[in-house]
């Protein structure tokens, strides 16, 4: 009988031993991102060179999986796939971080709001058993329809468009110039408004699609759309 408990004890210490061995990942950092308040994500715009790291704070080894990478936007809409490719296979030991490099992901309205988002993003293992933790962050999303080529409207006046070697902004007297800024089809400032100053030289620009972002009296976030021949 002693024998029989004995095996009995074993069994059920074998068992919760085996239960808690198990991958834990988490993102614990993200870069090249547009978080708010410093970036703003556009529709139009691909963001590529999307850096990850995960991190996996379990007690047990991912052996040879793909980890996939999820976002949550509009809770409505459901989760989108931030990062997943078949073809990347990864080992991660207990305690290891791994880095998710180059990757690129567009915006779409179907999963974020116009304004502020609250966004999650939490890793995953294709096939290995594991739990994970997420990662909660601010995204500013601005859609095609949030205000973007409505000139009437525009305290703004911009020509030409379609720009060829320069454009000249007509700013209202009110309108600060640090209030203005031109990026470009990856999110980065290619032009910032001086003071006084409403001639731009764009002869240096790639063809392609600009964003003109203006903040208005009163704090509104106005974007207009530029395309450069």
């Amino acid at each position: 009988m002693k024998l029989r408990h004995l095996l009995l004890t074993i069994l059920m210490a074998i068992g919760l031993v085996n239960a808690s061995a198990q991958v834990h990942l988490r993102v614990s950092s993200l870069s090249r991102f547009p978080v708010a308040p410093t970036d703003t994500a556009y529709e139009s715009l691909s963001y590529d060179s999307i850096q990850v790291l995960v991190e996996n704070i379990g007690n047990t080894i991912l052996n040879a999986d793909n980890i996939i990478l999820y976002i949550l936007g509009n809770p409505a809409s459901g989760p989108d796939i931030l990062y997943d490719d078949t073809n990347a296979v990864y080992t991660a030991q207990a305690g290891s971080v791994t880095p998710i490099n180059s990757f690129t992901y567009n915006f779409r309205p179907t999963h974020f709001d116009d304004g502020d988002n609250i966004v999650v993003v939490w890793p995953a293992a294709r096939y290995t058993p594991h739990t994970s933790d997420s990662l909660t962050f601010h995204v500013y999303f601005v859609s095609l329809l949030a205000g973007i080529d409505k000139p009437v409207e525009s305290p703004i006046m911009v020509a030409p468009n379609p720009i060829n070697d320069y454009i000249v902004l007509d700013l209202p007297p009110e309108m600060a110039s640090k209030q203005v800024r031109i990026i470009d089809h990856l999110g980065k400032t290619v032009f910032s408004l001086k003071e006084g100053q409403n001639y731009i030289p764009t002869d240096n620009w790639a063809p392609g699609m600009y964003l003109l972002q203006y903040t208005e009296k009163g704090g509104k976030q106005v974007t207009r759309r530029l395309i450069k021949n």
